[in-house]
């Protein structure tokens, strides 16, 4: 899985009302779709005013939401790991308003 940050958040507008985030995951396959909510879940647990949208890669292509949403990478997620780390996501979110 791949997390963007996309947004008035990651515009570096003054004010912002939420953090968007997109997750674009593999396939529509029923295990590639359930990772992909897991990930939402531990995003909306440990990040403040989060905001999740999940694509598959398919349909991110389709829509081009990363282009034209101005999304930011913020790191790529093992859709294998048992238990993936939200801690990359987390700092580099952090980090973003601070630089």
């Amino acid at each position: 899985m791949v997390i963007y940050g996309f947004g008035s958040y990651f515009a570096s507008t003054k004010h912002y009302r939420d953090i968007d985030f997109l997750i674009v995951h593999d396939s529509i396959s029923n295990a590639s779709c359930q990772k992909a909510i897991n990930f939402k879940k531990l995003i909306l647990k440990e990040i403040d005013g989060a905001s999740v949208t999940i694509l598959s890669k398919s349909s991110e292509k389709n829509f081009d939401f990363i282009s034209v949403s101005e999304a930011v990478l913020l790191g790529v997620v093992d859709e294998d790991e048992s238990e993936p780390s939200i801690e990359e996501i987390a700092n580099k979110t952090k980090w973003f308003r601070l630089t």
